[in-house]
């Protein structure tokens, strides 16, 4: 929150993604704050790996971009 606070909402995210994962709730949590202050324009951008909450914060974006090293997991809530 305090990463994005005084943003200008309007031109949307780009969110940096590397993560192993964790709780869904925080993911949850995560991904209802970002849609109430950009909405549906949010892109997300996996260097290398978004593991289990972070794959579902990743499938939450409008866009995912990934390169030839990246990986999403799968989804153990």
């Amino acid at each position: 929150m305090t990463c994005i606070h005084g943003m200008d909402c309007s031109k949307g995210l780009d969110l940096v993604l590397h993560t192993p994962g964790d709780s869904p709730a925080a993911a949850e949590a995560i991904v209802n704050y970002l849609r109430a202050k950009f909405g549906n324009d949010i892109r997300v951008i996996v260097p290398q790996l978004a593991m289990s909450a972070g794959t579902m914060i990743a499938c939450s974006a409008k866009q995912i971009i990934m390169g030839k090293q990246s990986s999403l997991g799968p989804i153990d809530p």
